[in-house]
């Protein structure tokens, strides 16, 4: 099976060490399998025959190979013991004694001769929405029907700073709508500073529900994507969570596409586009999807909308109520009085069956809620112990008047905040720079006055250390002038 595989690998035009890569062989093991298939010998048997073949029976043969039919929708195309049956009289009209077993030998020289491999063979005789079940990949990106991708990337449009949540489909390469926010917050372009998990939330729940649910989504490692609210969303709706490895951006096809959407969009700006920078990403975008692109893993020129319209999204339906569950706030909350308080507000709730426990022995009851994204006025109410489905809590009265805030409304008052805690650090940085300042100028003072001191001290000691040489040697002379009268006297006395 492997030895045949091996065979496979290489008439489709792998080399062998992508063969060995592949098969988790030896490259000298390949060399031998190949060896022996496709061995001196043979090969010159196959040269032989194929130069012995009139011109008429080779197109004949290259005929038979690309003849194909539908049904049911599926092409179907003739195999070699067909082709073969088909041939045997013409092998008999010019002397040639092949066998069923030589043939297929001799088949597969024949299509590397013909038409270069058996990869390019199945293109011309495959419908194209076919062309994938047939070819492998070649690309290092794993490209599946039905996987997404999801990242952000930012962008300056008339001095303005924005973040761009984008999603692809990496089979089709088809550009979702995006989700875009403009960085009110100076030199916050990275997006986990414009994005925090409930857009992400907000942004997948509103895709899985207009495009249907997709199998799996990959993803880098941003605290926003892999904390455990969206990956217990992704897990409850089967969806597999793939991350990428840290620093490995190759990895992901979506950054390849935000280059030629960001070119697309300097295009558009350079053609004289004026309008808000949510109608150019969107006419970006609108043009990707109508381009036609060189997608490897198909080995051929078509345009996202093109590979929609055939292979589909390969998504699957769900229950519009079901996946806005699976995306909904949850909270686990005692209710008390009647009522269930969330972030300041007050929704009414009253248990089915009463509790008959009074006094100090009575025990709040403890639930788990679910608040959806876009509606806040409702909260659907689980036992947290047997998780049975207890009701719906109306939202009546708020502690707080300015709590019942959209998504959108919260983002904005996020960002405020994050300004706000930032002009009060640079506004801490100044006053100590400004102390700082203050006390270096002190200590200037402090210092040129101590210099002051120190010169006027030495001064002061110069001219002590004058007045006393000055003395000694005031000193020196009498007591020399002394001497010399003594000296006098004594010269007298003698004479």
């Amino acid at each position: 099976m492997n030895r045949n595989r091996v065979i496979e690998l290489y008439l489709k035009g792998f080399s062998i060490r992508k063969i060995a890569k592949i098969t988790g062989f030896s490259k000298s093991k390949v060399h031998r399998i190949l060896k022996g298939e496709f061995g001196e010998q043979n090969l010159k048997k196959d040269m032989e025959l194929y130069r012995r073949l009139s011109d008429g029976l080779k197109e004949k043969i290259r005929l038979l190979l690309t003849t194909r039919t539908e049904e049911k929708g599926q092409s179907r195309v003739l195999s070699y013991s067909q082709i073969y049956d088909f041939l045997v009289l013409d092998f008999i009209q010019e002397n040639l004694k092949i066998s069923k077993a030589r043939f297929y030998q001799f088949i597969k020289y024949f299509i590397i001769r013909e038409f270069g491999s058996l990869e390019k063979l199945e293109q011309q005789r495959r419908l194209k929405r076919e062309i994938s079940k047939f070819i492998q990949s070649k690309g290092s990106v794993k490209r599946e029907l039905g996987l997404w991708e999801i990242d952000a990337t930012g962008y300056i449009y008339n001095g303005k700073n924005y973040s761009i949540m984008q999603v692809i489909d990496t089979f089709t390469g088809y550009v979702f709508p995006s989700m875009i926010v403009e960085n009110k917050e100076k030199n916050a372009k990275h997006y986990n500073k414009a994005f925090n998990s409930l857009d992400v939330a907000y942004y997948l729940m509103t895709l899985f529900i207009q495009y249907g649910v997709p199998k799996a989504i990959k993803s880098d490692n941003e605290k926003i994507i892999k904390n455990d609210y969206i990956t217990e969303a992704l897990k409850e709706l089967k969806v597999k969570h793939i991350k990428t490895k840290p620093y490995s951006p190759n990895s992901k096809v979506i950054e390849r596409f935000f280059r030629e959407l960001k070119d697309t969009a300097r295009m558009l700006r350079a053609a004289g586009f004026e309008g808000e920078f949510n109608e150019l990403w969107h006419k970006s975008i609108e043009w990707f999807n109508k381009k036609e692109h060189n997608f490897k893993h198909i080995n051929g020129q078509f345009s996202p909308l093109e590979l929609v319209n055939v292979y589909g999204l390969g998504t699957r339906e769900e229950k519009e109520d079901i996946i806005r569950m699976a995306f909904a706030e949850k909270f686990t909350r005692k209710i008390i009085n009647n009522q269930i308080r969330i972030e300041g507000l007050i929704y009414d709730f009253t248990l089915p069956k009463e509790d008959n426990q009074l006094g100090r022995k009575k025990k709040y009851k403890e639930v788990i809620v679910y608040r959806d994204l876009e509606n806040i006025t409702n909260l659907f109410v689980y036992d947290a112990e047997t998780g049975e489905y207890l009701g719906v809590a109306k939202l009546t009265t708020q502690a707080n008047p300015q709590s019942l805030e959209t998504i959108t409304d919260k983002q904005i008052k996020q960002k405020q905040k994050r300004i706000e805690r930032r002009v009060k650090k640079l506004e801490e940085e100044k006053t100590l720079l400004g102390i700082e300042a203050m006390e270096l100028s002190n200590d200037n003072e402090i210092g040129k006055s101590l210099i002051e001191t120190e010169t006027d001290d030495f001064e002061t000691e110069a001219e002590l250390d004058k007045t006393e040489i000055e003395l000694e040697e005031n000193q020196s002379s009498q007591s020399d002038n002394d001497d010399l009268n003594i000296f006098e006297n004594l010269i007298e006395e003698e004479f």
